[in-house]
Formats: structure tokens, C-alpha cells, sequence
């Protein structure tokens, strides 16, 4: 019995490991439905190596713990659940929310600024550096466009409200992790471009400080997602492109997951239902022969063959 790793599988998602089985070239199992088996694939249980990191924590993570201070998924890995959690109801405050605290607590008159070149100076937060740029005269917080190189090593350039980073910026992080965008009271929200210091970039659109919307994830190894992000991770409809081929459909907590269409280089390709990362359902499998087959799958072997050609 001869088995093999099949090496045409989506590489270096953000994963812990690619734990590819050895799948099965005879009997009922052909190379498509044996890739499709490889459970461990999409599990997003692990991440981009931990010596990367300080990388995609929010821009005060290091600042006093401040409304926005929480870990995106890609941070180590996709799941939400490593988020900063410990009382989530309590420490998250929505940007909508933070902007109508802040506007009632605000003079409606306009505030007097100062230009200031090269001068120590302290953000909302107490965190401070040398400052050139904008401060309100009478708290001597940034207002308006400043640069700040912080005392920790970060770098922030941009417009600046009441001590906040607030409208367009450049933040750089000490570890070379960069976020270029919006931001709304400290928190990326609209457009925006994270770029990891491994060489991954994702551009697109940012909610609460999370991957929230339509972007596109540029891998360092040549690989793309494009397509709906939920909570950081793939989730909606999207487009992967990997070494060997490609997948287009349906995701779910990033995987594929609903109707989509799996297609490796050798003309291989699977289309029809998906169920936590293998195929499940009604399907279509076309070897690179050109051979079909229809049937039903079930975690990723076909169970009942309704035609072949």
C-alpha cells in the first residue's frame, strides 16, 4: 500500500503546524477527496511564530490598558477567544460610544494651538516622547497633526485629538510592524494597511480594531486571501491563491466552509459542498485525467457515487 503527503494543500496558513496525513492513493479515496481529509489544515489553532510578535496588538496595548488595547486574531492565530477577554463587557468601549463621552465632556469653544518642535510631550494616556506638531494650549495634549517618538520605541504620525490618535496616521511599532490608515480615538476603524515585519500585509478594512469588512492578506510566501473578514479572521466569501491552485467560495471561522471550488495546478479540482474544511455534501470531484465523479461526501470521502464518467 503506497501512501503519500500531498504537498499541493494550501501552505503556511497561519497555523500551528501543517500536519498533513498520509492520505490513501487507492481503493475509493482519490487524490482530490484524500486532500480534502487533511483535518488539521484549517485549524487555526496556532499562529506566526511568538518571536514576531509585539506585531498586531493594538496601538496602546503597552499604554495603561486603554479602551482599545486588544489583540487582533492574527495576532498568534485566528481564534477570538485569545483576545484580551477578561471582562470584555466592561474594558471594550465601541468608538461611537467613546466619541459621545468625549464630546459631552468637551468645551464647545475652540481650542487655542501651539506649535511645538522637538519638546517632550505626553499623549492622553501619560505615555511621552519627543513631540513635533500640535498641542492644545491649555492641557499641552497633541491636537491636530504632530509626530511622537515615544519613550517605549513606537512612532506615531498623524492627526491627533485630545491626546488620542484620531483621522489618518502612521503607526510604526518597535519590533517593525506598521499600520498605515484611519483611526478613530486610538482604534483602527475604515481603510487601512498592517504591515507584518515576516513580510505578510493585509489591506482592507478595519472595525473596532479588528480585520472587519473586505481586504486582501498577502502572505510573505507568495500566497493571497481576498475576500470578507469577520472578527480578523476569513469568514463571508473570499478567494485563496496558494502555490498549487486555488479555492473560491464559502468560509466559516477560516475555513472552507458552505459551496466552493477547490482547483490544484495539476487540473484536479473539487466543487460542491464544505464542512469545517473538507467536503461534505453534494460534490463534484474531476481528477487531473478528466475523469468525473458526482456523489455525496462525508468528511471528506464520497459516500455515495451517483455518476461517473
Amino acid at each position: 500500500m503506497n501512501t503519500t503527503f500531498f504537498d499541493g494543500l494550501p501552505s503556511e496558513l497561519p497555523v500551528n503546524s501543517q500536519r498533513y496525513l498520509e492520505c490513501q492513493r487507492e481503493g475509493n479515496i482519490s487524490p482530490v477527496s484524500a486532500l480534502t481529509t487533511a483535518s488539521y489544515l484549517y485549524d487555526m489553532g496556532g499562529g506566526f511564530d511568538e518571536d514576531d510578535e509585539d506585531d498586531e496588538n493594538g496601538p496602546r496595548k503597552a499604554l495603561h490598558n486603554a479602551p482599545f488595547a486588544k489583540r487582533l486574531p492574527m495576532e498568534e492565530n485566528f481564534d477570538s477567544d485569545d483576545e484580551d477577554d477578561t471582562n470584555p463587557e466592561n474594558n471594550f468601549v465601541s468608538p461611537k460610544k467613546l466619541k459621545s463621552r468625549v464630546t459631552k465632556s468637551t468645551s464647545k469653544s475652540p481650542r487655542k494651538l501651539l506649535k511645538v518642535e522637538n519638546q517632550v510631550v505626553h499623549d492622553k494616556y501619560g505615555d511621552g516622547g519627543m513631540y513635533t506638531g500640535q498641542i492644545s494650549a491649555s492641557d499641552r495634549l497633541p491636537h491636530g497633526f504632530g509626530k511622537m517618538e515615544y519613550d517605549n520605541g513606537r512612532y506615531f504620525a498623524g492627526n491627533w485629538k485630545g491626546g488620542r490618535w484620531h483621522g489618518n496616521g502612521k503607526w510604526v511599532n518597535p519590533n517593525g510592524d506598521s499600520y498605515e490608515g484611519n483611526f478613530v480615538y486610538d482604534a483602527r476603524e475604515g481603510k487601512g494597511v498592517y504591515r507584518w515585519k515576516n513580510g505578510n500585509v493585509y489591506s482592507g478594512d478595519f472595525k473596532e480594531d479588528k480585520r472587519e469588512g473586505k481586504g486582501t492578506f498577502n502572505f510573505a510566501n507568495g500566497n493571497v486571501y481576498t475576500g470578507d473578514f469577520v472578527n480578523g479572521i476569513f469568514e463571508g466569501k473570499g478567494k485563496y491563491k496558494f502555490q498549487d491552485g486555488w479555492y473560491e467560495g464559502e468560509w466559516a471561522s477560516g475555513r472552507y466552509h458552505g459551496e466552493g471550488f477547490l482547483c490544484f495546478s495539476d487540473g484536479s479540482s473539487y466543487r460542491g459542498g464544505f464542512v469545517n474544511g473538507v467536503a461534505h455534501g453534494k460534490g463534484e470531484e474531476t481528477s487531473a485525467n478528466g475523469s468525473v465523479r458526482r456523489g455525496i461526501w462525508e468528511n471528506g470521502r464520497p459516500k455515495m457515487e451517483m455518476e461517473a464518467s
